[in-house]
């Protein structure tokens, strides 16, 4: 029964919905990271007068920026979304998992120290 409580904690004495908090922070932080260093390599690319100015190879360099520019903002702007979902299935669980303690207290009953009305 105790694991169903909400304020479960870890041996170190954190709560586990933190360090879950953490890491998504930290593996969007990274995402980020790997993101800001490909375009910046891609525009340091293209600036470093290799391609002439309409060749094709110029133009792909330059359309493959523009799209993982446009797909980096994209992305990172719906993170707000992906985050209100994600809360919104956790308010799920946790009173699908409250729900399932209350009723367990009421099935099992007191166990054995009196119940309702006992006196």
């Amino acid at each position: 029964m105790k694991d169903l409580l909400l304020n479960k904690k870890n041996k170190k004495g954190s709560s586990y919905g933190i360090e879950v908090v953490i890491g998504i922070a930290l593996g969007l932080f990274v995402l980020l990271l790997i993101t800001v260093a490909i375009i910046a390599g891609s525009n340091s690319l293209l600036n470093s007068n290799i391609f002439t100015a309409g060749t094709a190879n110029y133009n792909t360099t330059s359309g493959m920026i523009t799209n993982l520019t446009n797909g980096a903002s994209s992305f990172f702007g719906s993170s707000g979304t992906f985050f209100s979902i994600l809360v919104v299935v956790v308010i799920m669980i946790l009173l699908g998992l409250m729900i399932g303690a209350v009723y367990v207290i009421y099935k099992v009953g007191s166990g054995g120290r009196g119940g309702i009305g006992s006196a």
